[in-house]
């Protein structure tokens, strides 16, 4: 048995367990050195107030996901196929987080999960006792994969209005992974933020969620302040970014 520990639908016909849950997000490395070429008074704080970039106006595209896609959920599928099972899929489910899911959600939403609960690979797919199909994710944010689920279940009143950058960045790479960018809709969260103005981990953080929310002004404002600001290299902190994007932007 599954102790389902969060019913986004409690009819649903899928359990997603999340192993590892709430692993360290964005840690730079131990080398990393945030050389910013910005010092902001202590009296005045290292943020400043801005709108978020929700409009349907200046909304363009979610940039390419370097992160794994549907085509290795489909490898996956091949693999089991062979009987090539790894230690990773044979692990015990009871060692995560277990989410009631419905199938037909995910696929409409996500072109990973139409992959891998779709004809051949749903017949390699894990079934539990009541029948209901088993699916694997690790290290996400316990409570961002959560919203992310309410979000593509429709449950608008039961999502935060207003949520912290570094919830919001693990809310992005969620969406960046799983392809929901369609699914997504910024209008859940209230408008205005604190957004970082020197470079350092909140401007990274910030400017990963403005490409995966793409809107083409506060991205190049990101990208912007990330080049006036930084004066030595750019760290990503594992995130999917695409360095040369940045360059998209323009002069500064």
């Amino acid at each position: 048995m599954h102790d389902i520990k969060y019913s986004v639908d409690p009819e649903g016909d899928v359990i997603l367990v999340l192993f590892d849950a709430n692993a360290p997000f964005a840690v730079p490395g131990p080398r990393d050195i945030w050389q910013s070429a910005v010092r902001v008074p202590k009296e005045t704080g290292r943020q400043t107030t801005i709108s978020w970039p929700w409009s349907t106006k200046d909304a363009g595209y979610a940039t390419r996901s370097l992160a794994p896609t549907a085509k290795e959920a489909r490898l996956r599928g091949e693999a089991r196929l062979r009987g090539e099972d790894t230690a990773e899929t044979r692990r015990p489910h009871d060692d995560g987080v277990c989410f009631r899911v419905s199938s037909k959600h995910l696929i409409t939403a996500s072109k990973y999960f139409r992959t891998q609960l779709r004809s051949p690979w749903k017949e390699h797919v894990d079934v539990a006792e009541d029948g209901s199909c088993i699916l694997r994710a690790e290290e996400w944010n316990e409570h961002a994969l959560l919203i992310v689920l309410k979000i593509i279940h429709g449950h608008c009143k039961q999502i935060p209005r207003a949520v912290s950058l570094q919830l919001m960045a693990q809310i992005a790479v969620i969406i960046d992974y799983y392809f929901y960018h369609k699914t997504w809709m910024g209008s859940y969260f209230q408008r205005g933020s604190n957004v970082p103005c020197e470079y350092g981990r909140d401007l990274i953080l910030w400017l990963f969620v403005t490409i995966v929310f793409y809107c083409r002004s506060w991205f190049q404002a990101a990208a912007k302040l990330v080049i006036r600001t930084s004066t030595g290299p750019i760290r990503v902190l594992n995130l999917p970014i695409a360095v040369e994007l940045i360059g998209e932007c323009g002069p500064c």
